[in-house]
């Protein structure tokens, strides 16, 4: 029996310790099996309850009776002295049931040190307080009857309770008389049963964290909390949960330590969506059927892979063929839900006849060209092919056993013009982290209200928690305590957010989301001040002003918002400037101070590890940004700037070396700008004379993107990305001393060219750039070395340009050939140019000299 609480504890002991006094009775006589006999005769059918004994003393009766059992026998499932708690494992138990039993077995073993016992079924005791972990052996019936069948969600469990009696309190609900049983003392027992093992699991854990108070904050032995006082050994819980999201995904990549919390915070996966349709797509398929193959610049492509080109989707026989590789995917593989089309990881698409005839005149959708029609009108054809009769819908035909999932992704994210088949499963792709930017979170609300209403029967969305490569803290729970309930209450019901996590500076972010993915009519503000003061202790209210201020950096950041701002931009150093860096790290040194425990001590140190290479990048940018806006540097900013880069070298480690928000801030170096180029006729000299594009300007209405091969007088490449604002203007009005090139409305923009060189030359490559930059944009001049084979040799040596407006600045790239080199690559980039932003490029020149 629980212990009774507040005003009724207070009340009951009370009236036991006055009916002593008055009536002198000895404990012995204060026996619940006396209590019971009393009871019992009170409830005797030929008696009226309410005439046999009235109320007030009815009242008193089961305050006795809760008395006896407070002052009798210490409390059942307090961990007191004697008590007792199985925990009984199946026999031949799935793994994820047997690593259920263990989760609560060793968990509770802390709690209750030596009043926590691991059993087996065969082993399991017939009376006192037992866990049941799964089905067998706890002797409730069938899994229909348990579970509900099939309606309960597979992730979902039962909490199924068995009560010792217990005397009713109060007048008789039934005429008739119960059916009477002699109390067995101790005979209380849990079950928790899942719907599927990965549910028992679930189970297992929520009763962990909703009964007994245990937090799982963060991966790792630290993340774990345990609360300070004790439940009741054995919950008295009872009903049936499911989570609010079906699909609960946060992160990906994950380490070993960040699956097993994520499993304890109900996260989980359950269909298939990605970049699939190159999967499905046997190679030689595309050189059977040319007209299935893809043309881009003019080149046909035959082979179809996860980043390149769409195939031809227009194309109806690809579709059929789609349909009966899908048929055979479900037929080896029957228990899987799902199938995935995913387009590739690709905003390039067909320009055919068929195509075009989809596509033109083209619609726009946050500044990119709208393919949806174009995609979704392939998923149908796919749908309607796979699922025109009931034998291929699944066991028991029924058609929502079979789902095709599809990205509603990149130039495919708006919703199309016409209904989609049912069991097609649109995933939203959107950052809502942007949603920093009222306009972009109202277009994004829109958005998801336009799919809920595209006819389908399930809706997906992937969004974009990331941390790494964002060096600084990228932290919104605002946004995600706003965005998860919208999402849920327009129909969305799986949830995915790729991400690899930052220590320390993602964790309260990834547990939020974690919490409302299982239930999502929590409180978010709530459950971040329980956050807090569980990791934080004594420390909570530094920390909870440090995550704060980091929360307001990133909300209070100019818009516009736009998908993964600052990914690969080393300017997102913008957002948290020296003088915030400083009173953040005072912060986290007054956390330092008021721990009271080595844990807390080593959770602040977890996140304060994290924000000193903020700190260090952060400082890296400013130095670089001052010295980068100068034509030319002196010895001393030369000095300065090399020693702000060796300094930082140390520093990039594991997950940062290969971060592009990183490595392209640790390879700038504007040390060269001003040197005397080498003497002789350069390798490659580009002065823009040429016609390039055949218009002096080429924009989304007469050249929708850019893909072209050897053009100019240095024999370019050039790609630009289709954009509703891209402009490419060649004149004498953009140029230095004649011609130039200037690029606007860009989100990429590349023009390359591989030049034969020899071991032992140094090589001098010189851009001379100006123009402006905001937020995220960038513009720099790339220089890599490589083998015959192609091969990439050593590091990459880039200069750039600096954010703001700027005149003519000599963008300037020195490197030393290796024996092993064939060929210099030269490469000039311009991305995520924002509106107003603009690059204006002149004079190109490629020197290899001999090392002095």
């Amino acid at each position: 029996m629980d212990q009774p609480s507040g005003n009724d504890c207070h009340y009951n002991c009370s009236f036991t310790a006055l009916v002593r006094r008055t009536l002198n009775i000895h404990e012995q006589c204060m026996s619940s099996a006396f209590l019971w006999h009393v009871y019992n005769v009170a409830a005797l059918p030929r008696f009226s309850p309410s005439e046999f004994f009235p109320m007030p003393l009815r009242s008193h009766l089961s305050s006795l009776f809760a008395a006896s059992l407070l002052l009798g026998a210490p409390l059942a499932g307090r961990g007191e002295a004697g008590e007792q708690l199985v925990i009984v494992e199946l026999e031949t138990a799935p793994e994820l049931v047997s690593e259920a039993a263990a989760l609560l077995a060793d968990t509770l073993g802390e709690l209750y040190p030596g009043h926590v016992e691991l059993v087996s079924a065969a082993e399991a005791p017939a009376t006192g307080p037992r866990l049941f972990v799964g089905l067998e052996g706890a002797g409730y019936g069938r899994r229909d009857e348990a579970c509900g069948g099939e309606a309960l969600d597979p992730d979902g469990f039962r909490l199924i309770r068995h009560h010792a009696w217990r005397p009713r309190v109060g007048p008789r609900r039934f005429p008739a008389a119960p059916v009477r049983r002699s109390p067995e003392a101790g005979n209380e027992w849990l079950a928790i049963v899942g719907a599927s093992p990965r549910g028992t699991y679930y189970g297992a854990a929520w009763v962990l964290r909703e009964h007994y108070g245990v937090q799982w904050l963060f991966p790792g032995e630290d993340g774990v909390d345990l609360p300070a006082g004790r439940a009741a050994l054995l919950p008295e819980l009872s009903g049936t949960v499911e989570p609010s999201f079906e699909e609960r995904r946060v992160g990906h990549a994950l380490t070993p330590e960040q699956e097993a919390w994520a499993l304890r915070n109900g996260l989980g996966g359950r269909y298939s969506y990605n970049h699939a349709l190159h999967k499905l797509s046997e190679p030689e398929v595309f050189a059977e059927n040319p007209a299935w193959q893809s043309t881009i610049g003019g080149v046909k492509r035959t082979r179809l892979t996860g980043r390149g080109p769409q195939p031809n989707l227009a194309d109806p026989g690809y579709a059929a063929y789609i349909a009966e590789r899908v048929r055979a995917y479900f037929q080896e593989h029957p228990d899987e839900p799902s199938a995935s089309l995913g387009t590739t990881d690709s905003s390039l698409f067909d320009t055919g006849p068929q195509t075009r005839a989809l596509v033109e005149p083209f619609r726009y959708f946050r500044g990119s060209p709208d393919y949806s029609d174009l995609v979704f009108t392939f998923s149908n054809a796919v749908a309607e092919r796979l699922f025109e009769d009931e034998q291929t819908a699944g066991p028991g035909g029924d058609k929502l056993l079979k789902l095709l999932t599809q990205l509603a992704y990149l130039t495919a994210e708006d919703a199309p013009t016409f209904a989609l088949h049912p069991q097609i499963m649109p995933w939203l792709t959107s950052d809502r982290a942007q949603w920093f930017d009222p306009e972009y979170r109202a277009e994004d609300r829109e958005l998801i209200r336009r799919w809920a209403r595209t006819g389908v029967n399930k809706l997906g969305t992937w969004d974009y928690y990331e941390g790494v490569p964002y060096f600084i803290p990228r932290y919104y729970p605002t946004i995600i305590g706003e965005s998860l309930p919208y999402l849920y209450a327009e129909g969305v019901r799986s949830f995915f957010a790729e991400g690899v996590r930052n220590p320390g500076l993602d964790d309260p972010k990834v547990w939020l989301a974690a919490q409302l993915l299982w239930d999502v009519d929590q409180d978010p503000d709530a459950l971040l001040d329980m956050y807090f003061t569980r990791c934080y202790g004594a420390a909570a209210g530094p920390m909870r002003r440090f995550f704060d201020r980091c929360e307001q950096a990133w909300m209070d950041q100019p818009p516009p918002g736009r998908w993964l701002k600052y990914y690969t931009a080393p300017s997102q150093a913008t957002l948290f400037p020296l003088e915030l860096c400083d009173e953040l790290t005072e912060l986290l040194d007054e956390a330092k101070a008021q721990a009271d425990s080595d844990l807390i001590r080593r959770r602040v140190q977890r996140v304060a590890d994290s924000f000193a290479f903020t700190v260090r990048m952060v400082e890296t940018y400013q130095t670089w940004a001052r010295l980068a806006a100068q034509p030319r540097l002196s010895s001393a900013d030369a000095a300065e700037w090399l020693a702000a880069q060796a300094a930082l070298e140390p520093a990039v480690t594991g997950r940062w070396r290969a971060m592009s928000s990183v490595l392209l801030l640790l390879r700038a170096s504007p040390v060269n700008r001003g040197m005397a180029l080498p003497s002789g006729e350069p390798l490659v000299r580009e002065r823009f004379d040429q016609p390039i594009f055949g218009d002096e300007v080429a924009t989304a209405q007469t050249q929708p993107g850019v893909n072209l091969k050897g053009v100019g007088e240095g024999q370019w490449n050039f790609f630009m990305g289709h954009t509703e604002a891209m402009r490419l203007e060649q004149s004498a009005q953009v140029g230095r001393d004649g011609s130039g090139l200037r690029v606007a409305g860009s989100t990429y923009f590349e023009m390359d060219r591989r030049v034969p060189v020899r071991p032992g030359e140094r090589l001098t490559l010189r851009v001379w750039a100006r123009g402006r930059l905001s937020g995220d944009a960038q513009a720099y001049a790339i220089l890599r070395l490589r083998a015959a084979d192609g091969s990439v040799l050593g590091r990459l040596q880039l200069d750039a340009l600096p954010p703001g407006e700027y005149g003519w600045l000599p963008l300037t790239v020195v490197a030393e050939t290796t024996p092993e080199t064939a060929q210099a690559e030269i490469r000039l980039v311009i991305e995520q140019q924002g509106p107003g932003d603009w690059v204006d490029l002149d004079e190109i020149v490629f020197y290899a000299s001999p090392r002095e």
